[in-house]
C-alpha cells in the first residue's frame, strides 16, 4: 500500500514540466510564429491583390454591359455643353462637372448637397469617371468597389466622407476636398471619352498627374467600344499608384508591375516598361519618334508615395495612360502578360 502511494507521487512529479523544458517549448513556439507570420502576411497581401483584380474585372464587365444597353457607348459623362441637362455649361467638361455633382447628390447620403465646381477649374474625368457606372448600377456612394483594398487612405475617407482625415492638399478648385472621398483608385484612360489625337485631344496638365488639359472645344463622352481596335492589348483602367509590391510607387516607373484592366475585360499583371511609351495626342509625330510628352507626377503626400528622385515632382513617360493611336493603339503584346 505504501509502495503504491509513493509510486503515485513520483508519477505526478514526473508529469510536470521542468523550467528547462518549458523554456524549450516557448522557444519552439516563438520560432514557429516567426516562420509563419511572414507567410500569413504574404497570404493577406495576396488576398488584397485578388480583391483589387476583382474590382477591375467588375469595371470591365460593367463597361461591356453598359455598352450593350446604350448603343455600344463607353460609359462616360453624357451631358453636353448648353444642353437642357446642363444649362449654362460652356463646354462638355463643365457639363460633366454638373452631371458628376448630380450623381453624387442623388447617390451619396450626405447632410448637405455638393456644389457645382467653378467653371474651368475641375476635370471630373481624372478621378470620377466611375460615377456614371455607379449610377448605372444603382449603387450607393461611397462604393468600395472603386477603391483598391491597399488604398487605405481612400477607404478611411469612405468611412466618414464629410470629415476627411488626413486632409488632402488644397487645389485651385475649392470643392475638391468635399468630393475626394468618392473618388476612385482606378483611372479610366482619356481616350475612352476624348479624341485619339488632334488639337482637341485630352492631354496631361503641367499642374500634375491628377489633372488633364482639356481644350474648350473638346467633344467628350462620344466614344464607342467598337472603336477599340485591339481589346486584349489596350489598357482600359489602371491604378496610378502601384500598391501591391513591398513599396508603393507611381505607375509610370518602368520597373513597376501591377494589375491592369484591358478592354476585353481581362485583368493581367503587366510591367510598365513592357508597354509602349505613349505620346502626345495633340501632336503624335511619326510612329518611330520617341514620346513627345511627359506626365508630371506631383504627389499629394497625404495619400501618395514620394517621387523616387527625392524632388517635389518628377516628369515620367505616360505609357498606357496616353497610348499612341488612342483606342486604335496597342499597349502590350500577349507575350508581355505575367
Amino acid at each position: 500500500m505504501m509502495q503504491n502511494r509513493w509510486t503515485s507521487v513520483i508519477s505526478r512529479k514526473r508529469s510536470a514540466f521542468t523550467l528547462i523544458e518549458l523554456l524549450v517549448v516557448i522557444a519552439i513556439i516563438t520560432l514557429l510564429v516567426a516562420i509563419l507570420l511572414p507567410a500569413l502576411s504574404e497570404a493577406k497581401k495576396a488576398g488584397r491583390k485578388g480583391v483589387c483584380q476583382s474590382n477591375l474585372k467588375q469595371f470591365g464587365v460593367a463597361y461591356a454591359t453598359y455598352a450593350a444597353d446604350f448603343q455600344d457607348r463607353i460609359a462616360s459623362f453624357t451631358w453636353r455643353a448648353n444642353s437642357s441637362e446642363a444649362p449654362g455649361a460652356a463646354s462638355d467638361n463643365d457639363a460633366a462637372c454638373q452631371q458628376a455633382v448630380d450623381i453624387l447628390n442623388r447617390r451619396a447620403n450626405r447632410s448637405s448637397p455638393f456644389a457645382v465646381p467653378p467653371a474651368g477649374v475641375h476635370t471630373p474625368y481624372a478621378r470620377y469617371s466611375h460615377l456614371v457606372l455607379n449610377d448605372y448600377l444603382a449603387q450607393r456612394l461611397p462604393e468600395k468597389m472603386v477603391v483598391c483594398p491597399d488604398d487605405k487612405v481612400r477607404l478611411q475617407w469612405q468611412v466618414d466622407p464629410e470629415n476627411l482625415d488626413p486632409v488632402p492638399a488644397p487645389t485651385q478648385d475649392p470643392t475638391t476636398v468635399e468630393r475626394i472621398a468618392y473618388s476612385s483608385s482606378y483611372t479610366l484612360v482619356p481616350f475612352a471619352y476624348g479624341a485619339d489625337e488632334g488639337p482637341t485631344a485630352v492631354q496631361p496638365s503641367n499642374q500634375g498627374h491628377n489633372f488633364y488639359a482639356i481644350p474648350g472645344a473638346a467633344k467628350l463622352g462620344r466614344r464607342k467600344l467598337t472603336e477599340v481596335a485591339f481589346p486584349s492589348q489596350k489598357v482600359s483602367n489602371f491604378d496610378q499608384i502601384s500598391r501591391h509590391a513591398k513599396k508603393d510607387s507611381y505607375y509610370a516607373y518602368p520597373d513597376v508591375t501591377q494589375p491592369l484592366l484591358f478592354w476585353d475585360t481581362s485583368v493581367r499583371d503587366i510591367q510598365t516598361g513592357a508597354c509602349n511609351k505613349g505620346g502626345n495626342p495633340a501632336n503624335l509625330g511619326p510612329a518611330s519618334a520617341p514620346a513627345t510628352i511627359l506626365v508630371r507626377y506631383i504627389p499629394d503626400t497625404a495619400y501618395e508615395p514620394a517621387c523616387r528622385n527625392g524632388a517635389p515632382f518628377q516628369n515620367v513617360l505616360p505609357y498606357y495612360q496616353f497610348t499612341r493611336g488612342g483606342l486604335s493603339g496597342i499597349d502590350v503584346n500577349g507575350k508581355d502578360a505575367r
